[in-house]
């Protein structure tokens, strides 16, 4: 599972690279997360293992710490995605001066005439 670069001391290997980049995309510290930190462990062990056994052992290991980050993000993940969409429907408001945008509590007034619009229909 070794290649050149993860025979030399201190250079990381291909798996903690990817592993370090996937980590990145999600947003998630090695510094904050045990989850995070247990994943670079592991990605080190299957770069610097040399027998199929452990590497095997480490990939696995590294699939499961890997399932269960990507679950408890998950679940933050869906208020993020509300969040958004709370944000947008607020700059729409404010940009279009409430003509585009209708809000839970009742329709937006106008930007013309200052009346509150018409439902479609």
């Amino acid at each position: 599972m070794a290649d050149d670069d993860d025979d030399v001391p201190g250079r990381k290997g291909r798996v903690e690279r990817a592993a370090r980049h996937e980590l990145r995309e999600l947003g998630v510290s090695v510094q904050t997360s045990a989850l995070a930190a247990a994943m670079v462990e592991l990605a080190r062990r299957m770069d610097s293992s040399r027998g199929a056994a452990a590497v095997a052992q480490a990939a696995l290991q590294l699939r499961e710490t890997r399932r269960v980050l990507l679950d408890e993000l998950g679940e933050s993940a869906a208020g993020d995605v509300i969040d958004d969409l709370n944000i947008t429907k607020a700059v729409l408001r404010v940009v279009d001066g409430g003509a585009a945008a209708e809000d839970l509590d009742g329709p937006a007034v106008g930007a013309k005439r200052g009346r509150p619009r018409r439902p479609a229909g």
